[in-house]
């Protein structure tokens, strides 16, 4: 092999490994229907609307009846499960404001099971207070399941956790999902 070939072809070689680096840590972008190389990922490929405000209802268990409060909160048109955590953080705001809850209570994950309609809630404590009564406990869970039906998120269970682990109360059984389904 003559050395023209031999550093026409290491040229080429170098060039084509330079591209594909630039390639493989995203310093060259090629838009093309279909192409191997690209890493690609779930949240680009989602045609997403962009999230806008919007007037929730906020309904909650106080001295023996049911008050309902307007609130705003971001709405993620083609992401149930942001909508879901604005719509859990502002009933968490409206709650610890209304000494409900504990302060500095708040939403860690929110995850919705694709198809199935069930949503996962994990709080970054405990939900509930030792010392609450049942009926407290179950009123504060039944405010949230009719926070989310009001608000017509397409959810038909809900499972709530304590740091991703399943919710531990001495009380209450929460080893199966919550239906959304009305019940008071």
């Amino acid at each position: 092999m003559s050395i023209k070939r031999l550093l026409l072809l290491s040229s080429l070689l170098l060039v084509g490994g330079f591209l594909f680096l630039m390639l493989q840590r995203n310093w060259l972008i090629v838009h093309v229907a279909y192409f191997p190389f690209s890493p690609t990922s779930t949240a680009d490929n989602m045609k997403s609307a962009p999230a806008y405000q919007k007037q929730i209802t906020i309904s909650y268990y106080k001295n023996g009846g049911l008050v309902r409060e307007e609130s705003i909160a971001m709405w993620h048109e083609n992401d149930i499960a942001q909508t879901l955590k604005q719509v859990v953080k502002q009933w968490l705001n409206v709650l610890q404001d209304a000494h409900l809850l504990r302060p500095h209570l708040a939403v860690a994950t929110v995850a919705v099971a694709t198809g199935s309609g069930e949503a996962y809630v994990s709080f970054d404590s405990a939900l509930f207070i030792k010392e609450m009564s049942i009926k407290s406990k179950w009123l504060i869970i039944e405010s949230l399941c009719k926070t989310i039906r009001d608000n017509e998120l397409a959810l038909h269970a809900l499972t709530l956790l304590n740091n991703d682990h399943p919710m531990d109360d001495d009380h209450l059984d929460f080893s199966h999902p919550l239906s959304l389904e009305s019940r008071l």
